[in-house]
């Protein structure tokens, strides 16, 4: 984890370095937002905090920010009713799953 320096500034005031490979107010780089999701899928939080070294609360508060912020650029536009519908597709269980947007199809 790393913290940005802070100076004060007679002529600007308080002032906060940005860093470019960190997005600004967060203590951890973007690699490290890409691998802690990716360890979180492989294995339980407490393990992945436990091999990054961090509180299992840190990890969690951490992955819940970087998720919402992943989702934010994913948001459907417009949408208001869904339609969702499970066929078997082959014998034994393959099924594929279908979504609609009801208003629209």
């Amino acid at each position: 984890m790393y913290w940005p320096c802070e100076i004060c500034c007679d002529t600007h005031g308080r002032v906060t370095e940005q860093l470019a490979w960190a997005e600004p107010g967060s203590r951890v780089s973007h690699r490290f937002e890409y691998l802690m999701p990716r360890y979180c899928q492989i294995m339980p939080q407490k393990a992945a905090a436990q091999l990054l070294r961090l509180p299992a609360s840190t990890l969690s508060d951490l992955l819940h920010r970087t998720i919402g912020r992943l989702r934010e650029g994913y948001r459907i536009r417009g949408l208001k009713t869904i339609g969702v519908d499970e066929i078997a597709y082959h014998k034994g269980h393959k099924y594929a799953t279908l979504v609609y947007d009801l208003d629209h199809s």
